[in-house]
């Protein structure tokens, strides 16, 4: 297990502390289950890390009410390749770290 760094802006470390994000989808592989990182000063562990299409995302997991909500502010993150359905990309899921 190894505590890795995940960037996230505020509006979506506002989400993951709330529970309402618990995925994150990036070009990058960032972690291997059992890895954790920080959302200020809160766990959480990396549970599972797939490839799949961005056409496929869920976007309650991701964070946000719908696809289009979704697919928009992919396109404000990635303005060059927009929201290209059949891009691969890997899949983070993540739940909140069981304190003891």
């Amino acid at each position: 297990m190894t505590r890795i760094e995940i960037p996230f802006k505020p509006e979506m470390k506002k989400a993951i502390l709330e529970g309402r994000k618990t995925q994150t989808r990036r070009y990058k592989k960032y972690a291997i289950p059992g890895d954790t990182f920080l959302v200020d000063q809160t766990e959480y562990r990396i549970t599972r890390v797939t490839k799949e299409r961005l056409g496929s995302a869920d976007p309650k997991a991701e964070g946000f009410r719908n696809t289009l909500e979704f697919s928009a502010y992919w396109v404000m993150l990635h303005p060059r390749r927009g929201y290209a359905l059949d891009d691969m990309v890997w899949v983070h899921e993540f739940e909140l770290e069981a304190t003891e």
